[in-house]
């Protein structure tokens, strides 16, 4: 499953598609254009309520179909992340579709730029018990973001930085 937003759009990259018969599901419009003509991959794209601003398609028919699935893998976009309250969002009509793919994954992936490190969104998508990567852009030395890093490391997440 691959979520909606900037961020997680920017994992299609070459490495991903050179995967033979990979599937995709998404709800995002952005990543559903940048795949529909790759070959090699299978897309399955969720439909519900169009959200102009996320470019992504939310509502009760997303959040039913992820849940009658199982995903290996959860790509998935946040407004915050931290070691104390994990991956948080501050979009409501997201949060749910966030979750439901989260109960759903063997794997969760958290792609967010190192500016959301240390902070907190309004809602919790999952805690850091369900946090399996972090997926950054780096952070400077000796800066708040690099002391927050740290501390998701040590709670088992493993930080992969651009």
């Amino acid at each position: 499953y691959i979520d909606s937003g900037t961020t997680t759009a920017e994992l299609i990259v070459p490495e991903l598609l050179a995967h033979k018969d990979l599937l995709v599901v998404t709800n995002s419009l952005p990543v559903f254009d940048r795949l529909q003509a790759c070959d090699g991959v299978r897309l399955y794209g969720l439909g519900g309520i169009y959200m102009p601003i996320t470019r992504s398609f939310t509502g009760a028919e997303v959040v039913k179909a992820l849940e009658s699935t199982r995903f290996n893998k959860a790509f998935l976009g946040a407004s915050a992340v931290s070691a104390e309250f994990g991956a948080s969002n501050s979009l409501s009509y997201e949060i749910e579709i966030k979750r439901t793919a989260v109960s759903v994954a063997d794997k969760v992936i958290v792609m967010a730029d190192v500016d959301k490190l240390g902070r907190q969104a309004a809602m919790r998508i999952c805690g850091t018990d369900r946090l399996d990567v972090l997926v950054t852009n780096a952070a400077p030395e000796g800066s708040h973001a690099a002391a927050e890093l740290q501390l998701l490391e040590m709670a088992g997440i493993q930080v992969l930085c651009e």
